[in-house]
């Protein structure tokens, strides 16, 4: 019996010692459970109220529970520290005054060092009037930028030195409220500098919208059409009308770009394609020697290249793009009040009638570019060039007899009366051809030769 007592005394203080570190950890369970949560809830309650148990594996649950809450509450101290930060760091960037805040507001608990409480609520109240501070910074951002944009465009108009412009903006960098009321001062002040000057504001941008016109190759009876469409006042009202003018005329000429590009190149090829037809009627220009001579006969090479290769791409190009801009616009594209659809229309059709005229023309007959023949002609005094002695005395087989044949065949040869295709004809009109190295001396050199046998008989 004295042996049971003493094992039972020592099991009476070990429970004692657990009841002891039981009560211990959970009265600290339970005081982090209140400060986090605020209140108990009803399993919480009731784990903690267990206190039959003293075995080893409830010290470890308690334990457990303790450092899960003392992790929870770290957590919390830290997102309430950031918080509180955060709204600090927004009264510095509002210029929020402490004085400004209301009696019992986060702000005034905060300012005045109040220890925030952990609680979820506590938590969630700090969230939401950061998100207060934030809307409101994002309001008075937008309301600036919105307000610097109209005072800049003020400047602008009313032609406010730049370097008094930079000085205001920089002084006024801020989201106070006393900044905004600066800037809306500002504005006021301007907008009545704009309306005394309206009248020159007014011709400014009909002048600009002249300008753009005239890029646009707007004849002149449509811009006389809508001018007219803008009343001549000089008001608020009429000034805005103008501007918005612009803005889509600027805008209707930077889409017109890629295709007045495109026609101004046709025009310049169509130029160049005249400026050689021109000179190609001269036929002395044949009789050219040395480099000039073969200079000129590259440029006619380039220019011939440009026609018959670049200029079909071009129109091709061209039709697309005009399809483009009918979509896009609902208008036809105009040049000089020129529908240009129906002028590219009409210039390819005749290119094609052309080539089939050419075709038919090589089909039917006609001598190549290169050929140097001339159909037979009937002279004055009604002999074949071929008979007889002509005038002269050059017997018929003579160099002299078949060089002033030549002569007399080329310049007798009515314009009707020849084909179109021939090279004589060509050479009588002066129209667009070919000619080798060979040929022009085979063309020209009888010319010459028989005009010194004339002279000499």
């Amino acid at each position: 019996l004295a042996a049971s007592k003493a094992f039972l005394d020592d099991l009476e203080g070990r429970k004692a010692e657990r009841v002891g570190v039981l009560t211990h950890k959970t009265g600290e369970l339970g005081a982090l459970l209140q400060e986090l949560e605020g209140a108990l809830s009803a399993d919480q309650t009731k784990f903690l109220k267990v206190v039959s148990d003293l075995t080893l594996g409830r010290i470890e649950q308690l334990d457990a529970r303790i450092a899960e809450q003392q992790q929870h509450k770290r957590e919390r101290q830290a997102a309430v520290g950031g918080l509180v930060e955060e709204i600090k760091g927004l009264w510095r960037e509002l210029h929020m005054a402490a004085e400004a805040f209301t009696a019992g507001s986060v702000d005034a608990r905060i300012q005045a060092g109040e220890e925030w409480r952990l609680t979820g609520a506590g938590v969630a109240e700090l969230e939401a009037h950061v998100q207060q501070l934030r809307d409101e910074r994002e309001r008075r951002s937008a309301a600036k930028n919105k307000a610097m944009e109209e005072l800049q465009g003020l400047w602008d108009i009313t032609k406010a030195e730049s370097e008094a412009a930079q000085t205001f903006a920089a002084a006024h960098n801020t989201l106070s409220t006393q900044c905004m009321d600066a800037i809306r001062a500002e504005i006021v002040r301007l907008q009545t500098v704009k309306q005394a000057m309206m009248k020159e504001l007014v011709l400014e941008k009909r002048a600009a919208l002249a300008e753009v016109w005239e890029a646009m190759r707007l004849p002149e009876e449509k811009r006389t059409q809508a001018a007219a469409e803008l009343a001549e006042e000089y008001t608020e009202a009429s000034l805005h009308a103008r501007e918005e003018a612009v803005r889509g005329a600027q805008q209707l000429l930077s889409d017109m770009q890629p295709l007045l590009k495109i026609v101004d190149r046709r025009l310049f090829i169509r130029a160049e394609e005249a400026a050689m037809k021109e000179q190609q009627g001269d036929l002395s220009r044949l009789l050219g020697r040395g480099r000039g001579m073969a200079e000129r006969l590259k440029q006619e090479e380039r220019v011939r290249n440009m026609v018959t290769k670049e200029l079909p791409k071009l129109n091709e190009k061209l039709k697309a793009l005009i399809t483009e801009f009918k979509e896009t616009h609902g208008r036809d594209f105009e040049v000089d009040g020129v529908v240009y659809e129906e002028v590219l229309r009409d210039d390819m059709e005749a290119a094609n009638a052309n080539a089939k005229a050419r075709k038919a023309g090589g089909k039917a007959g006609a001598p190549p570019p290169s050929s140097t023949k001339v159909p037979p002609q009937t002279p004055r005094d009604g002999k074949d060039e071929g008979g007889g002695r002509p005038a002269g005395g050059a017997a018929p087989g003579s160099t002299a007899t078949k060089f002033r044949s030549t002569a007399k065949a080329i310049s007798r040869v009515p314009m009707a009366s020849l084909d179109t295709n021939s090279v004589g004809s060509k050479r009588h009109a002066g129209d667009h051809f070919e000619l080798s190295r060979r040929e022009s001396v085979t063309f020209a050199l009888p010319l010459m030769l028989c005009c010194a046998v004339c002279c000499r008989g």
